[in-house]
């Protein structure tokens, strides 16, 4: 018991390190570099049943303060049963709507929006997704055809006064975090196909050695750890509000559980297992004190001493981190009620941490996914 005392609490001090070392990565970032409207940029959406959103999500793009002939517009329907395709048809004729292929999914749909596209560089985001006014601009401005592939960008949750959305907030700012922390250090790479920009011809050229297709989704994952593989100092992150996209966060508990059993499922296949070890980092430290829960049950209670104190460390320290990551955002309600979100991310940590290593069925927007 004595050592694991002390695996413990060497793991909880590398624990506070670690925030350390991706705060600083953030902090480190670029952002938005000023004026420059000359590149033909063509902006992809692959939609499914998005009837509720896809208004707002185009009309925000439109509202754009660049040049709108240097703007394309393309929306890959796939395979929606609701009115998403007549909305689009009726209420934004210049926009490109494209047909996905029966039954091949996301990746596809974005597949067939590239080999469509005009634009010199392709900007991808979600139906569910309102982009500000700079947005464009701010991602073009941190573009260069000789220098940068890829472009990542944060992203946001519609945060709500509730325990839900509250949590997403926190976890996705989170999440932003460390992906911009892995860029900056050419450490690992993540990004949210939500808000990422990528050279058309790049992107095209990753298809020949790409060997993703008959995973389900992981778009934005594959493709920025491909480009790193073939030009880490060709991959960038934009830490600026005026490149921050807003999406919606899940509203049950059900399609939350569904939507992070896709996001943890995917890794296992990633190309690059450095983001993978981070990850591994944070549920192993949630597991050691779950395991020093149990065994402080079963002995003689030093156990449940050791968790409890490392359970003070580091939801103290996310307090810390996250606080500061909100101030950024302007969004600091969102560590309202702050334990109960806690709570849910230790727990959530475990049950990705499981999904990652066991393939797990499950259902997302009318499709079964393995």
């Amino acid at each position: 018991m004595i050592l694991i005392f002390f695996i413990s609490i060497g793991l909880s001090i590398g624990y506070i390190y670690l925030l350390q070392w991706i705060t600083e990565g953030w902090e480190a970032c670029g952002s938005y570099k000023g004026d420059k409207q000359s590149v033909k940029v063509s902006i992809i959406i692959a939609a499914r049943n998005e009837e509720a959103n896809i208004v707002k999500c185009l009309s925000s793009i439109q509202k754009n303060n660049y040049p709108k002939d240097l703007i394309e517009i393309i929306v890959v329907d796939d395979q929606s049963d609701d009115q998403t395709t007549t909305i689009i048809e009726e209420q934004f004729p210049q926009v490109i709507l494209l047909n996905a292929i029966q039954s091949q999914g996301k990746k596809a749909a974005i597949r067939l929006a590239s080999d469509h596209a005009k634009g010199e560089l392709l900007l991808f985001t979600d139906a569910d997704c309102i982009v500000p006014t700079t947005w464009i601009e701010a991602i073009v401005s941190n573009y260069d055809a000789d220098t940068v592939s890829f472009i990542a960008a944060p992203v946001q949750i519609d945060l709500e006064d509730t325990i839900i959305s509250r949590f997403q907030y926190l976890d996705v700012a989170a999440t932003m975090a460390v992906t911009a922390n892995g860029i900056h250090r050419n450490s690992y790479y993540s990004a949210n196909g939500a808000n990422m920009a990528v050279n058309k011809k790049e992107f095209i050229e990753l298809y020949k050695v790409r060997q993703d297709e008959g995973i389900a989704s992981g778009d934005d994952m594959f493709t920025i750890q491909y480009l790193a593989k073939k030009d880490p100092s060709k991959i960038t992150f934009v830490r600026s509000m005026n490149a921050t996209v807003t999406t919606k966060g899940e509203s049950s508990l059900s399609a939350l559980i569904s939507q992070r059993k896709r996001w943890a499922g995917k890794s296992r296949h990633y190309p690059e297992k450095n983001i993978v070890l981070v990850q591994g980092y944070v549920f192993l430290l949630v597991a050691i004190i779950l395991g020093n829960v149990i065994l402080g049950l079963m002995t003689d209670g030093l156990g449940v001493f050791t968790a409890v104190m490392m359970m003070f460390i580091k939801v103290t320290m996310d307090y810390l981190f996250l606080s500061h990551l909100c101030q950024h955002y302007g969004k600091q309600k969102a560590t309202k009620k702050y334990l109960i979100s806690a709570a849910s991310y230790n727990v959530y940590i475990l049950l990705a941490g499981f999904v990652a290593i066991i393939p797990i069925q499950y259902s997302w927007k009318g499709r079964s996914v393995k």
